[in-house]
């Protein structure tokens, strides 16, 4: 008679020979998905024919790179488990990614040592970042992420540098050429300093076009000194290694940049706290002196001395008041007397008694008859306007 099996021993065995498959990696759709307040991860996915109930312990849901949704075409590796209660098998993930990436990940691998083997990342071609610039370019998109954060860096520590925000587009088909246009709008610009390429992060398909080979030449050949500032501190990209400067973050980019002009800000803060605290110092300093001072004479000087002090104090002022009045009074008059002699002394004011100014043709004052030339043409000034005539002849 056949060995008859309970229900435990028949799922033990199926246990056994399913984990014993080790580990493998599978193609699916997302179908059902569930975040665990305990970190853990718990979905379901799909294909034509079949389901398979998935989870990812907390460990590993630690390292994900992007954040799983229903509908997602990912690649999950890891190894199949069974729950006998239930009597239920599923897959234990340990790392999942979009669909496709792996392919990504191999081209950037791929040219990332091509363009390392032709010395585009060498140290001894970048360009120092100059320490205070004075004009920048931001080449970004107005509605990126980050954008903001880096202004508020500006603000803070250069708000006198010079920027100019160079839209293009930062995700999606076109962006590489888009910053190439960019780039080239900038060389038109004069005494442009420093040049940023910023945008918040995203996943590899969402910043692959930061990994084209065109853009990585152009950055290269590039005259003026280039910060990149792509994504969040764990994001790489071609564009990274081949600008003269990688900046974490936006912000971080923008830090770069203004570092100079941050640490005279911050220099200055402190020389103005010192000086500060330097002259209240000194103040009270006087203050406690003052009063010690006028404790002592107060306490030591006699009462009717104090009081001779006292109107010798109040005359000397009352007769420093008087001096000063009368200084006025004095300068007042003596202006008042150059004015009337000026005005009595113009020339206007003499012609009134019947004298006249005659003027040349050459515009100079007749000042006697030889200067006079017959059929010269003259004009003569009075008091009340000028005519003019021609000299007949000279006798």
């Amino acid at each position: 008679m056949d060995k008859i099996y309970t229900i435990s021993d028949i799922t033990q065995l199926i246990k056994i020979r399913l984990e014993s498959m080790g580990t493998f990696t599978l193609e699916g759709e997302i179908s059902e998905i569930k975040y665990h307040g305990s970190g853990h991860l718990y979905f379901t996915l799909k294909d034509e024919g079949a389901v398979l109930p998935c989870v990812m312990w907390r460990t590993y849901t630690r390292s994900l790179t992007f954040r799983p949704e229903v509908g997602n075409h990912v690649v999950a590796s890891g190894c199949l488990s069974v729950y006998p209660p239930h009597g239920r098998y599923q897959m234990s993930v340990d790392s999942m990614q979009p669909a496709g990436v792996g392919n990504l990940y191999e081209q950037f691998e791929a040219l990332k040592k091509q363009l390392l083997k032709e010395g585009l990342f060498d140290e001894d071609h970048k360009k120092p970042i100059p320490l205070y610039p004075r004009n920048l370019a931001i080449i970004s998109s107005e509605t990126a992420a980050g954008l903001q954060d880096a202004e508020r860096i500006f603000l803070q520590y250069a708000p006198h540098v010079n920027r100019w925000l160079i839209p293009a587009r930062m995700q999606g088909q076109g962006t590489a050429e888009s910053v190439i246009q960019a780039l080239k709008r900038v060389l038109l610009m004069k005494n442009v300093d420093l040049v940023l390429i910023i945008r918040g992060g995203g996943s590899i398909e969402d910043l692959w076009e930061f990994n084209r080979e065109i853009l990585a030449r152009t950055v290269y050949n590039y005259p003026i000194p280039v910060i990149s500032g792509i994504g969040h501190e764990t994001d790489f990209t071609i564009l990274d290694f081949v600008a003269d400067y990688r900046a974490s973050t936006p912000t971080n980019a923008a830090e770069i940049a203004c570092r100079g002009w941050k640490e005279i800000i911050l220099y200055l803060n402190q020389a103005e706290a010192r000086l500060t605290g330097a002259a209240e110092n000194i103040l009270r300093q006087a203050e406690a002196r003052l009063k010690y001072l006028s404790h002592r004479y107060t306490t030591r000087l006699p009462g009717a001395a104090i009081n001779r002090y006292t109107e010798k104090i109040d005359g000397l002022i009352h007769r420093l008041n008087h001096e000063v009045n009368r200084a006025f009074t004095e300068l007042n008059h003596h202006w008042e007397h150059l004015d009337t002699t000026l005005r009595l002394t113009h020339p206007r004011e003499v012609m009134k008694k019947g004298y006249a100014v005659i003027k040349g043709p050459d515009g100079k004052a007749y000042t006697s008859k030889n200067d006079a030339h017959p059929g010269d043409r003259f004009t003569v000034m009075m008091h009340d306007g000028d005519f003019r005539g021609e000299v007949l002849n000279s006798e």
